[in-house]
C-alpha cells in the first residue's frame, strides 16, 4: 500500500485550499456580476467641498427597489468610522464631522444591486455646526420635600458646552453650567421624571439624556387651618349651650377633626379637646325628609323617612318609615341621616 509523507500531505491540503478559494473568488464576481449596477449618483460631485456640517446626498432612483443603502466612512476601503443608512427615498442629509469621507450606494430588494462608483467629499463647515455629545449616567443624589438634586456625566462640544437643562417631563425645573444640578419649587410627595440637556453657545441643544426618577418627600403641614366661621347657638338651656359652624379650611393639609371645648361659667375655665367631626352637627325640624339608618346582621339597611319633630344634632327624634309606615325612633346623626336601633 502506498504511503504519503507528512509534506505530500500538506501539499495536497494547500492545493484543495487554494481550489476552494478560487471557487468562492469565481463564485462570488459571477453573482455580481448577474446583480444591477448601482444607483447613478448627483450630488455631491466627485471630491467636493462643502462648507456646511450637514451634507446632502443623492442618487437617480432605480425602478422596484424597496429602498436603498447608502455608506459612508473615513477611508476608502470603508473600514474607520464607517456607517450604513437603510432608506426609502433616493436622498438623505447626514452630520459629518470636518475631514476626508468617502461614499457609495446601491439599491436593496429581493436582489440587492452593486455598489456604486466611491465617492469623496471633503467637509470644511463654517461656524459651529455641532450641537454637544448627550450628557451620560443621569442618577439622582439628593431627595427633599420640595428639591431633588442629580449628577450626571458631561457633554463634550467642538467649542464649548455653556449650560445644561434640567428637565422634568417637558418643562424645565433648572439650569447649571456643570453637574450636580438642583432643582427647586417641586410638588412634595411627587414622582418626577428627569433628564438633562446641553447646550452651547451657538444654541445648538444636545440630545436629552437616560431618564431618572425620584420622589420628592412627604409633604410637611406648615399652615394653620382658617378659623371655623358662621358659629351660631342651636338650642340654649340653664347649664349648656348647643353650637354649630361652617367647617374650616385647611390650605396644605387634612384637618383632623379637633375643635376646642371651653366650659361655660367658670372663671378659669380650661381647653377640652374633643372630637368634633369635620361637618356641621344635625339640625332636624319637624317634616324634614330624612334618612333611615339600621344594622342588621351587620349589614347597614337604609330607609326614606319623615321626622315628626324638631331635634339637635346628637339628640333623639320620633320618624316615620315611609317604606312601612310605622314610627320609630333614632338619633340625629347627619343633617339627612337618623340612626335607628333595633
Amino acid at each position: 500500500m502506498a504511503r504519503f509523507s507528512t509534506t505530500s500531505r500538506g501539499r495536497t491540503l494547500l492545493v484543495l485550499a487554494a481550489s476552494i478559494l478560487a471557487l468562492a473568488v469565481l463564485t462570488s464576481t459571477a453573482d455580481a456580476a448577474r446583480r444591477p449596477p448601482g444607483p447613478a449618483q448627483a450630488a455631491p460631485k466627485p471630491r467636493a467641498v462643502v462648507t456646511s456640517a450637514r451634507v446632502p446626498f443623492r442618487w437617480l432612483k432605480a425602478k422596484r427597489v424597496q429602498g436603498y443603502d447608502l455608506r459612508v466612512a473615513r477611508d476608502r476601503g470603508f473600514k474607520s468610522q464607517m456607517q450604513t443608512l437603510r432608506l426609502r427615498g433616493a436622498r438623505a442629509q447626514l452630520l459629518l464631522l470636518p475631514g476626508r469621507w468617502f461614499w457609495k450606494v446601491r439599491s436593496a430588494g429581493k436582489v440587492n444591486s452593486r455598489w456604486s462608483n466611491i465617492r469623496q467629499v471633503i467637509v470644511r463647515p463654517k461656524g459651529d455646526p455641532y450641537p454637544p455629545t448627550r450628557p451620560a449616567a443621569l442618577r439622582v443624589t439628593a431627595v427633599a420635600e420640595n428639591s431633588v438634586t442629580v449628577t450626571f456625566g458631561a457633554s463634550k462640544d467642538n467649542r464649548a458646552v455653556t449650560r445644561y437643562e434640567l428637565l422634568a417631563g417637558s418643562r424645565v425645573v433648572a439650569r447649571g453650567v456643570t453637574a450636580p444640578i438642583t432643582a427647586q419649587g417641586l410638588a412634595c410627595a411627587t414622582i418626577f421624571v428627569f433628564r438633562v440637556r446641553a447646550l452651547d453657545a451657538a444654541g445648538h441643544v444636545s440630545r436629552d439624556s437616560p431618564v431618572a426618577r425620584a420622589r420628592t418627600r412627604a409633604c410637611t403641614d406648615h399652615v394653620a387651618p382658617a378659623a371655623p366661621a358662621n358659629v351660631r347657638a342651636i338650642t340654649v338651656a340653664d347649664t349648656s349651650v348647643a353650637l354649630a359652624w361652617d367647617p374650616a379650611v385647611d390650605s396644605d393639609a387634612d384637618l383632623n377633626g379637633k375643635t376646642q371645648l371651653v366650659q361655660l361659667g367658670d372663671e378659669n375655665p380650661t381647653d377640652t379637646t374633643v372630637d368634633a367631626g369635620l361637618t356641621t352637627p344635625a339640625n332636624f325640624s319637624t317634616a324634614q325628609n330624612v334618612t333611615l339608618a339600621a344594622v342588621s346582621n351587620g349589614i347597614e339597611v337604609r330607609a326614606p323617612g319623615l321626622a315628626l319633630a324638631d331635634a339637635a344634632a346628637h339628640g333623639r327624634v320620633r320618624v316615620q318609615n315611609l317604606n312601612s309606615l310605622k314610627i320609630v325612633e333614632g338619633v340625629a346623626d347627619t343633617d339627612s341621616v337618623v340612626r335607628v336601633t333595633f
